[in-house]
């Protein structure tokens, strides 16, 4: 949810204090935050045989602020991984 969050903030559809009160409500209630380190390729490799990848593009569910969503369709990875922090 925090990296969702992460990806919304880089596209405009939220802000920084939304990913942080996500982050803190996720840290809060002692749920796990960040991601494990593996290196990007393998994240490459997992996400696109993910049942949501379909036509080059993966589908993610990103929050509109708090409260509202949208489910959009990214097709460049490396943009993806580079603003979750995953090399690549």
């Amino acid at each position: 949810m925090v990296q969702a969050a992460r990806i919304a903030e880089h596209r405009g559809e939220a802000t920084a204090a939304d990913t942080g009160r996500i982050r803190a409500l996720l840290e809060a209630l002692k749920l796990p935050v960040g991601l494990p380190v593996f290196t990007a390729e393998a994240y490459r490799e997992v996400l696109l045989r993910d049942k949501k990848a379909r036509d080059a593009g993966l589908s993610f569910v990103l929050n509109r602020g708090i409260g509202d969503f949208s489910i959009v369709r990214l097709g460049d990875l490396s943009e993806v991984l580079h603003v979750c922090g995953i090399g690549g």
